[in-house]
């Protein structure tokens, strides 16, 4: 899918749930910039009442490592009481819990971690 392709479906979701109130820019520039420039097919996007968070599973390169499954721990009850999670996989979005976030995030790392050892990307 194209990068395009995936935010209209972010897109759609914001408009059925009636978020982000504020900061809506991370759904319109933001997020949207972050799938052009990684190209990612498989991430974790937080849908919250003041803005919106994307970790890309499939490019982590730049994100140092193991910081997705961090982040996703981290951004727990952070300052909203509205959260939404969602998985995007296959191209397809679907939602997810926070408890549900970790995991998927924390297997992202190991594979991640394992094609490095395996010679199939560039070391971080």
């Amino acid at each position: 899918m194209t990068p395009e392709e995936i935010h209209a479906q972010l897109i759609a979701e914001s408009e059925r749930t009636s978020l982000p109130e504020c900061y809506k820019n991370d759904l319109l520039v933001h997020d949207l910039t972050r799938l052009v420039e990684t190209g990612s097919q498989e991430f974790i996007w937080v849908l919250r009442t003041c803005g919106t968070h994307l970790f890309t599973l499939d490019y982590i390169k730049d994100t140092g490592g193991n910081r997705p499954a961090e982040l996703v721990r981290s951004l727990y009850g952070f300052g909203d009481a509205d959260q939404r999670w969602y998985y995007f996989t296959h191209g397809a979005l679907r939602e997810i819990t926070h408890d549900q976030a970790v995991p998927i995030a924390e297997e992202a790392v190991a594979r991640h971690r394992e094609a490095l050892a395996l010679g199939q990307l560039e070391s971080l």
